[in-house]
């Protein structure tokens, strides 16, 4: 054990005199969890190649599993082997949890460098609070924390001298990660993996290895660049992801939503209203949805994913599992395919805003034994909105009504594009039955079989957030959160603790799925900025450009774009121009390198070379290529210029 506990030394600081584990006992009787403590020295340890074996033995309570550790050059991985686990007294203690080396890597006030946490685009939280705090955030969210949108399965340390990743390999849908913060007198920061194996005591444990490993770089501020292509590393060798450019050259669905400007088109809805009977508002008929994308066509945005929101019974969340037909008020079917059929015509693709995991009451499908249930044999709710309150469906019945209708909606209207579904990648909760308790998990593989199920309708398909356990199936996400606002006025741990956002997400998951940030009128709206600072970031952190638009504006309407603002659909088309023809082919590399070379300079570097600096001081952008040659060279701190900038596109 000498050896190990020298490679540790070796690669981080301060790991003398930590815990191996942390065990959390559920003691039934009391309905009370306890948390035990075990130090190298607590167990039985058996030398193994390539690392050692530990036996955790909680005599008392009749609970006992190995931890087995094993090193290599830079790298650290730790396993729970389901099988070893065993509850001798499980009449009254039941194995809940364990946390995997607690205060590993943990830092005192003041040191350089920041806690990494996998949360929006990847965030960090400096070793600077004062106050001492404890929170919990689970793997991919849960309903309770579902604006913390802990978007991987990773955590790091970047310190000074030297830096680590942890990514959770296995079990990863019910890790939750630990946040210890300005902890006793040297006011250590410190995150710390815990494996949940019971989210209730009547929930099984779930036959699988809960597996984690710890990767080792040389420290400094641009590190957490390094730890994002070997995260990206492992998605592609040990998830058996594939990149885009491999999966466009086959697939000319996803090759055509690569080049395009990603545009939802809002036809109608109600407001939330418990019951439902709030009143129906016409935002765009499908005759005017024709009108804004001739409007985009004049100003150059040629190739467009085009989704239409709200387009059936009684508009967006209106009647759902009821989806068809489109509602007569907007024009109906025959309409809706004359809108389809022309926007195909124009090389658009057609596709609409649907969604499968959510049912009302008011629709004339739905039934009480398809809705997911919480721990008091209550529905799941998910909120209230147009249709009333919206219940949470069971992921099976969700792919049964995807089996009813998708072909439907294809073959009967016409559709073809990269296919959208809503409110996927959200929080993950487990389903309480009346025989037992289907884990996070369940949940999770039932929504990639809904995915998977999509594709084989529509070619591709694209999801609204970026929880990334969606990418095994989606090829796109609308939405990846990189800006504070956000979370600005979030009331809880979180919002206190982060103190930068990272294109963590941005550099491992470039060149594998397509992404997109904001929305320019939200990024105006909830900011007061120029949208040329959102399109700047979007070009420096690797998006495609989405904007969210309506016919209408004689209604609350705010944060989307009306065809009556001239000024911000010609930036539209400017960003259009940016990121699609003259930056679009590097939709296919990777990000290679992201750092800060000046005051608000960066510099971005792709697989092939090219560079793009952005300044955001000026608001200015320059891409060379990959053999120097210069793309784009402009500046932006005055929009008349950029709306009157006439610069060229060499040929990439």
């Amino acid at each position: 054990m000498k050896n190990l506990m020298s490679f540790l030394g070796k690669n981080f600081e301060s790991i003398n005199n930590f815990p191996l584990a942390a065990v959390h006992i559920y003691d039934k009787y009391h309905s009370r969890t306890v948390r035990l403590e075990f130090y190298p020295q607590d167990c039985m340890v058996s030398e193994v190649a390539g690392g050692y074996d530990f036996l955790i033995n909680c005599a008392a309570q009749g609970i006992s599993f190995r931890i087995e550790m094993r090193s290599a050059p830079d790298k650290l991985s730790l396993r729970i082997p389901c099988d070893s686990i065993l509850e001798t007294q499980d009449y009254c203690w039941l194995l809940e949890g364990v946390e995997i080396m607690p205060e590993f890597g943990a830092q005192p006030y003041g040191a350089e460098g920041y806690l990494l946490w996998p949360n929006y685009s990847g965030v960090a939280c400096k070793f600077n609070k004062t106050a001492s705090i404890e929170f919990r955030d689970i793997i991919y969210s849960a309903d309770n924390r579902w604006e913390n949108f802990t978007s991987m399965p990773i955590f790091g340390v970047v310190g000074k001298n030297r830096s680590f990743l942890c990514i959770i390999t296995n079990g990863q849908f019910e890790c939750e990660l630990v946040h210890r913060l300005a902890i006793g007198a040297e006011k250590l920061h410190s995150t710390t993996p815990l494996f949940r194996f019971r989210m209730d005591p009547r929930q099984k444990i779930e036959p699988v290895d809960r597996q984690l490993k710890y990767m080792f770089f040389d420290g400094g501020s641009g590190s957490f660049s390094d730890m994002a292509k070997a995260y990206r590393a492992h998605l592609l060798e040990n998830r058996g992801l594939k990149p885009l450019k491999e999966r466009t050259a086959s697939n000319p669905i996803l090759d055509y939503a690569s080049k395009s400007q990603w545009l939802k088109i809002f036809c109608a809805d109600k407001p939330p209203q418990y019951d439902g009977n709030g009143e129906y508002k016409v935002w765009t008929s499908f005759d005017e949805a024709r009108t804004i994308l001739s409007e985009l066509k004049k100003r150059g945005v040629d190739k467009i994913t085009c989704m239409l929101v709200g387009w059936g019974p009684e508009g967006h969340d209106g009647r759902l599992p009821d989806r068809l037909p489109p509602d007569e008020r907007l024009g109906g079917r025959a309409k809706m395919k004359e809108l389809v059929n022309w926007g195909l015509r124009q090389g658009f693709q057609m596709v609409v805003h649907d969604t499968y995991t959510s049912s009302y009451r008011r629709a004339s499908t739905f039934h009480d034994d398809e809705i997911m249930r919480n721990a008091y044999g209550f529905f799941r709710i998910g909120g209230v909105w147009g249709g009333g309150e919206e219940k949470c469906l069971k992921p099976e019945f969700a792919l049964k009504y995807a089996k009813r209708d998708l072909h439907k909606i294809r073959d009967e209207i016409g559709l073809c594009g990269c296919y959208y579904l809503d409110a996927i990648s959200l929080g993950l909760e487990p389903d309480f039955t009346h025989d037992g308790v289907n884990p996070r998990s369940h949940y999770a593989n039932g929504l990639l079989a809904l995915i998977d199920y999509t594709k084989e309708i529509f070619g591709a398909c694209q999801i609204e957030n970026s929880l990334d356990y969606i990418f095994d199936s989606a090829d796109a996400t609308a939405s990846v959160i990189t800006d504070p606002y956000r979370i600005k006025n979030l009331n809880c741990n979180i919002s206190r603790c982060v103190d930068m956002f990272l294109p963590f997400f941005q550099i491992a998951w470039h060149g594998i799925i397509l992404y997109h940030h904001t929305d320019l009128m939200q990024f105006v709206d909830k900011t007061g900025e120029s949208p040329f600072k959102a399109i700047l970031q979007e070009i420096s952190w690797g998006a495609l450009g989405r904007i969210e638009m309506t016919y209408n504006d004689s209604f609350a309407c705010k944060g989307f774009l009306c065809i009556n603002n001239k000024e911000i659909l010609d930036t539209v088309g400017l960003q259009f121009d940016l990121l699609n023809k003259k930056a679009g082919y590097l939709q296919k590399e990777f990000i290679e390198d992201y750092r800060q070379i000046a005051d608000n300079v960066f510099l971005t570097t792709f697989s092939d070379g090219s560079k793009i600096f952005v300044d955001y001081s000026n608001l200015s952008c320059r891409i060379t290529n990959g053999q120097g040659q210069v793309i784009v060279d402009t500046s932006y701190s005055q929009s008349s210029e950029f709306l009157h900038s006439d610069n060229k596109c060499i040929s990439c």
